[in-house]
Order: C-alpha cells, then structure tokens, then sequence
C-alpha cells in the first residue's frame, strides 16, 4: 500500500495544482516546476529529477517534461543516464494522468542511445502506471514493449526482430567487454516477459539466432550460418535467488573454438538446463546436452560468478561419446600435422570427470571396441577396449586400469594384441603387473615402468625388460634399414631416470650378427631437451662379418669379428669423441675370405687411392673371385671432427688394415693419419646405400 500512496499523493499534488492554475487568472501562473534531489517508490529510484508543466500550452491541455540525470529500474537491470520524457498534450483527468504520444530520449542505456514514441498512463485509483511502444529501432532491428508498474507488482514484454548481433554488442559489452577484432554477423529475433514484485520473480525468453557467422583476428575461434533456439524461463526461488530453466537446440552451421569443430548440421545439438541463481552463485542442478552421432551427456556444477569465474564443483557423465564424429569435432585439428592427424576411427566411449576449485580430480573412461588406423599407414591400433582411471591425488592408493587390443602396429612395426594393467594418479603412472608387446614374431617384455611427476623438472623414471627374438629382417625393413640377418635379443637392464639424467643399472644386450653387442656405463643428459648428451662403452663380441658385409654392401668378408667404442660421447645424437677399434679376433678358426670389392673400399679408408679395385680386375687377379687373409683391424680416435688412424700394427710409415695369407697374397697397408670425421661418415652412408665405392683422402 505504501507503493499505492505515493503514486496517489503525487497525482494528487498535479492535479491539485493544475486546478489551482485554471481557477487562477492564467498570466498569474505560467508553469509548475518540482525539482527533487532523489525520488524512490516501487523499486524505481530517481536522481536529480526534474518535471516541469507547462499550464499555457495550445490545445487547453498542459505540456510536461520530466529530465532525470539518473534512473535507476531496480531489478537487476541496468540504469539510464539523461532520461528525458517529453509529452506535449498531457492527460490530468482524475483518476487518469497520462500521455498518449509521449518523446522518450536517453543519452546512455545497456543499448546505447535511446530515442522512440511512447504513451504513457498513471491511474490515481490504483496507483498503476503503463508503458507501451511499437517499432522502436534497436540494435539494427525493432523492438515492441510494453509494461506497468503498480503497488501489487510489475511486469514488462518485450518483442524483438530483426536485430543484428553487431547492433547487440554494446548491450553485450555492457555485461562482458568483447575481444577486440571480433566480428559478428546474423539476424536475432526474441520476446522476453518480465515480472516481480519488489524485484524480478519470473522471467521467460524465447531466442531465435539465424545465418549467425563470428571470428577472430587470429581465426583461432569463427563460426558460419549458425542458428540456435532457446527457450527459457526465471522463477523466484522458495528460498533467495531464482531458479532457471532452459531448453536450446541447433541444426545449421559450424562452429570452431581452438582445436575443436562441431558440425551442427550434421550432428545436431539438443540441450536443458536447471539451475538456481542467486547473487554472484550460479548452481547447474541438471545440464543435458546431445548431439547425434556424437555425444550424449549430462552435468552439475556450482560456479561463483566472481571475476573470473570459478567452477567451486562440477561433474560431468559422457554417457556416449561415438567415434569418428568425436574424432573429428574434438581431436582432428589438434593433432594435425603429427601421425594421429589423419586417422580412421570407430567405437565408442563413456566417461566421467569430477572437477573442484576450477580443477580436475576424478576423471573415468571406458573404452569399447576402438579402431585407431592412420591412412598412410604408420598407426594402426583395432579392438582397443578397457577402463582408464585417474585420481588427482589424495588418500589410499590409485584405481587400477586395464586396456587390451586385438592387434596393433607404429611406423611399420606390428605385433599381435596385449594388455596393460597400470594405475594412474596425478602426474605419476605405475604399471601393476608385466607386460608383454608382441612385435613381429617376438616381443618386448616388461617387467618394470614406472613414471612419476611426468612433464615436470622434478620427473623420475624406472625401467626394466627383455627383448625377445625379433627376425631382423623384418626390423630393418620397418626402419628402412638394409636387410639385417639373424635376430635381435637381449636385456634391457634397470633404466632410472633422475635430475634430467637417464641411468642405466646394468649393461645393455643386443644379440646380432650370430654375436653379441654390449653397452656398458650408459647416461643420457637432459634426453628430452634440445642439446642431449649420450656417454657410453661399447663392446662387440664375435660378430659374423659376412652378414655385417651382406647388410651393408661394401664387398664380401667372412670370418669374426671383435671390438670397443671407448668413451663415447654423443651430442644432440651426432658423435663428437670415441676411440673405436675394429679386428679379427684373438684364435679365430672361421673362414677368412674377402673379395676384391671389399679390398678396394678397406683400401680406400686406408688412403690408397681407387686404383686398387681396377687392378684386382685384371691380369692374373682376375682369376681369383676372393682372397685369404690372416686378419684384419682399424682403429678411429675422434677428437674435433677429426678421425685419428690406425691399423692392425705399424709397417713401414703405415699400417696393416688387412693381412693377407696364401697366394696371391694381399697386404692392404693404410697410410692416411687424419681423415675428416664429417666426410667419412657421408662416404660410408654412401656406400650403405649402394653408391659407389669408399674414397677417403
């Protein structure tokens, strides 16, 4: 009621002193002016108001304007600065005060400037004051409204159609500033009830955005031939706040935010919300989203609307999440340009991530029957299945996790399915049982993996495992490597990674060449920054030289072989010092036979020019397909790009690289002591592909 006596004191006031100025010589009283610092009533506040009545007015009836410098609406929205209300044939007919075409202008709004025709009514007898418009221009639309103010409530409608979003930014930015160079096109049509009391109790909007088209300087967030409809509704709360619900959908368009593209017109998107909304706390009591052949899922969160915002909790449930529509809208463009960026997906999975102070702690998925295969063939991953669980951390120990596979293969090399059985927990990853790998007809076994802090300076690693027998020839033809024989086996001892060093506990072993490769005192420097260090000793034991010279091509040599890569040092992967030796070893009793091809290339590493080979080809020579010899060796001291030479044993101002044995008897002696590191290693990769013969200098 007390809305209801201040409306009626102040109708009242103006009819009193309208009357006052008829029955009053009209020279006395020209006009009424009422001035008022502040005025408040039915949670409107005014500042700085002004009405003045002019009672000498054409036409009999007075001209009133009413200036306020601010009008304050109450209920959430937003003020006006500068109002003015301009009526130039005022109603005062008791209990009726109004204006039928009343001049509205604001020099500042939520929409900017504001100028439309307006009529305008105030009833005495029940303190109830109405507002209406048509085809007010906004935002490059018009905008239909309507309204009433009284002691018992208040409600306002609004239509809107045909604006612009570009039109709507100034209103947007008053809630949100806008990126610069963010542009926006389309058509927004939309109605809007409002209703309250002394604040806003319900609310109901429907939205329709169509042909909506957006982007960014940098391209990184565009959208194209957008549409959205949205209909929602506010309730006053039983306790404070409001309570929100929301139903949306698209079906036209695309849209691109960073590494994600969501194709509305081929997948469809359908959503509802609950929600409570009080002050700066939003609660999302039920979220559901689906798009066809993509994504079903639902979600709750509790968010404080601060600056930023915060996600104080949230959980959402990916009932179904279906591949390959999720593999292109959330995975391609992220991954494009790597070995994953090209791929032909199918299967399915389901999830669930919990999420507190803006950041995650439970995160769930299970995986059913994946095709992960790369169309140039470098990845091939079918009947992945299984469940992944992650725990940020906290009390008692991590879930367990399982994947398994029916087959799998990376850049040429394949095996048949395994499984993993690993527990995931903040950074670290541990696995709980051995595994095996099966690649080719072997395997690599694990007995040991684990990873902790991962991504960060502080991470360790542990490693432990077995090479079972690979066929080498299928290895070398996956690397693209010439045709190894025999198989590779061995022992991958404890591995530690620590302080960006990697360690090995024991020695490594690799079974070649029907002989034995060991690495000993191995460490890795900073093996994941751009400048890594490799320090090792290398042995090898009894090698088959014909099927070392069968793989590589620079002649043919039967018989053992032996030798030690001392102090090697490897910088950002190229070699910068080793002292390496190569020979026959001690007692060997195998066939020693090397042919002319290979005479020639030891011969031209030894600096003896390419004459030799020639001038086995000829003469007497001819007659001979290969040659015996007693032994052979060399010897490489890098130090500054420099190889430093030696042989077998000095002769002479030389040395022996092969000693011959028998008739024809054939000495091969080198005399070269310096021979440029850089251009060896090119002149042996030549000859590894078949190019020619070795011509050091």
């Amino acid at each position: 009621m007390m809305r209801r006596r201040i409306y009626t004191h102040v109708a009242s006031s103006l009819l009193a002193l309208s009357g006052l100025a008829v029955a009053t010589d009209s020279r006395a009283i020209d006009a009424l002016v009422i001035e008022a610092r502040e005025v408040n009533g039915a949670g409107i506040r005014l500042r700085d108001a002004r009405l003045r009545i002019d009672l000498d007015a054409q036409g009999g009836r007075p001209r009133t304007t009413l200036t306020v410098a601010r009008a304050e609406p109450g209920a959430g929205l937003a003020p006006l600065r500068r109002l003015r209300i301009g009526c130039p044939d005022t109603l005062l007919d008791e209990p009726r005060i109004g204006c039928a075409r009343a001049r509205v202008t604001a020099a500042g709004s939520p929409v900017g400037r504001l100028a439309f025709d307006a009529a305008l009514e105030l009833r005495t007898d029940t303190g109830v004051a109405r507002v209406s418009a048509r085809r007010v221009a906004l935002a490059g639309g018009r905008v239909d409204f309507s309204g009433s103010v009284g002691p018992q409530a208040w409600q306002a409608r609004a239509e809107l159609a045909g604006a612009t979003p570009e039109g709507l930014r100034q209103w947007v930015a008053g809630f949100r500033a806008l990126p610069p160079g963010f542009a926006v096109t389309g058509r927004v049509d939309g109605r809007v009830t409002l209703r309250g009391r002394d604040g806003l109790d319900a609310a109901d909007l429907e939205l329709s955005l169509r042909d909506v088209g957006y982007a960014n300087d940098a391209g990184t967030f565009a959208g194209e031939n957008l549409g959205l409809q949205l209909r929602g509704s506010a309730r006053a709360a039983p306790g404070p706040g409001l309570a929100l619900q929301a139903e949306f959908s698209s079906g036209t368009g695309q849209a691109l935010a960073g590494p994600v593209l969501l194709d509305f017109q081929a997948n469809p998107l359908r959503g509802e919300l609950r929600a409570t909304l009080d002050g700066a706390r939003l609660d999302i009591l039920d979220l559901q989203l689906s798009q066809e052949r993509l994504l079903s899922a639902r979600g709750s969160a509790r968010l404080a609307l601060d600056q930023p915002p915060r996600v104080r909790t949230a959980t959402l449930e990916v009932q179904r999440l279906e591949l390959p529509a999720a593999y292109a809208s959330f995975m391609q463009i992220g991954l494009a340009g790597t070995p994953l960026g090209a791929l032909q997906t199918r299967g399915s999975l389901a999830a669930r991530l919990e999420v507190r102070d803006d950041a995650p702690t439970q995160l769930s998925a299970t995986l059913e029957d994946i095709d992960l295969v790369d169309s140039r063939g470098r990845l091939e991953l079918t009947g992945l299945g299984g469940t992944v669980r992650w725990s940020s951390g906290g009390a008692g120990p991590p879930a367990a996790s399982r994947l398994e596979w029916r087959r799998g293969s990376a850049y040429g090399l394949s095996g048949d399915g395994t499984s993993l059985d690993f527990a995931l927990q903040g950074r670290d990853f541990r696995l709980l049982q051995p595994a095996r790998i099966p690649v080719f007809d072997g395997a690599i076994g694990i007995r040991e993996f684990a990873l902790r802090a991962a991504g960060t300076d502080a991470m360790q690693l542990d490693f432990e495992g077995d090479i079972e027998p690979i066929s080498m020839p299928r290895l070398a033809a996956a690397f693209g490597w010439p045709e190894f024989q025999g198989q590779l086996s061995g022992r991958v001892p404890r591995v530690e990674y620590r302080d960006r060093q990697l360690s090995f506990g024991g020695d490594l072993e690799a079974r070649v060449f029907d002989g034995r490769i060991v690495g000993r005192n191995l460490r890795l420097q900073d093996p994941l920054g751009r400048w890594p260090r490799l320090f090792a000793e290398v042995t090898l034991e009894n090698l088959d030289l014909g099927l070392v010279t069968d793989t590589f091509t620079i002649g043919s040599i039967t018989g053992r072989l032996e030798g030690e890569v001392r102090q090697l040092e490897l910088f950002a992967w190229s070699p910068v010092a080793f002292d390496a030796t190569l020979r026959t070893p001690p007692g060997d009793r195998s066939a020693h036979r090397i042919s002319a091809r290979a005479i020639g290339n030891i011969s031209n590493i030894g600096g003896g020019g390419g004459g030799v080979y020639g001038a086995l080809q000829s003469g007497l020579f001819r007659l001979f397909d290969t040659y015996r010899y007693d032994r052979l060796g060399i010897r490489c001291r890098l130090e500054n790009d420099v190889c430093l030479m030696s042989g077998i044993e000095p002769v002479g101002a030389g040395y022996y690289l092969l000693k011959g044995k028998g008739l024809p008897r054939i000495d091969i002696v080198g005399n070269v002591g310096r021979v440029n590191w850089p251009q060896l290693v090119s002149q042996i990769l030549a000859q590894m592909d078949g190019e020619g013969e070795l011509r050091i200098e």
